[in-house]
């Protein structure tokens, strides 16, 4: 159970990684530079989403282990419909004060410009992440720990597919990798959701 979750986190923060590879790759330090400024901001709403899906998951977990699947489905629908509302407040409010939030963090001229426009493609985004993150918990709750972890790879996966098609062959630059890691969101939300369901 460690093991599946701890791989499915760091396939998907190692994209992150990705990410700024393909961007080094441009030759503009400022593109890289963005990313960090973005992901660390990125990075906090993440952190959030693991609090609640460690709550998910533990009322789950507690249902099944008593042999009450109805309570564990009924746990397992208001967290999310919980997760969901806090996490889509969060994400909205770092949104429309996103570019305070990024020169508190240190970023500065050009920098900030390409963070502003990183981050502002992927807080929206931000529920779908958490709701694909919260539904791998529950799945992971009853005792697939397999299937949970599957949702973050193939995210990841796609995600890394993705990056190269975006950035240089679309030419969408930055833009690009917010993009693939959007579409790669929706894959970590459609896999958690089918082994949820």
């Amino acid at each position: 159970m460690t093991a599946a979750s701890a791989t499915g986190l760091l396939t998907m923060f190692g994209v992150d990684m990705v990410d700024m590879y393909f961007l080094t790759l441009l030759g503009e330090q400022e593109l890289a530079a963005a990313v960090g400024f973005a992901g660390t901001l990125i990075f906090f709403l993440v952190s959030v989403s693991i609090g609640l899906q460690i709550a998910l998951g533990a009322l789950v977990a507690r249902s099944e282990g008593a042999q009450r699947r109805d309570l564990a489905r009924r746990y397992c629908t208001s967290g999310l419909l919980f997760n969901a509302l806090v996490s889509t407040v969060i994400s909205a409010v770092a949104w429309f004060q996103l570019r305070p939030l990024l020169e508190v963090l240190g970023a500065t001229g050009v920098t900030l410009e390409y963070a502003v426009s990183y981050a502002s493609i992927l807080l929206p985004n931000m529920p779908i992440l958490v709701m694909g993150m919260s539904m791998a918990a529950g799945v992971r709750a009853v005792g697939d720990a397999r299937r949970s972890m599957y949702a973050t790879v193939f995210g990841s996966l796609v995600n890394a597919g993705l990056d190269p098609l975006f950035i240089f062959t679309l030419g969408w630059g930055l833009e690009g990798a917010a993009w693939a890691s959007v579409v790669a969101r929706c894959v970590v939300f459609a896999v958690a959701w089918h082994a949820l369901a």
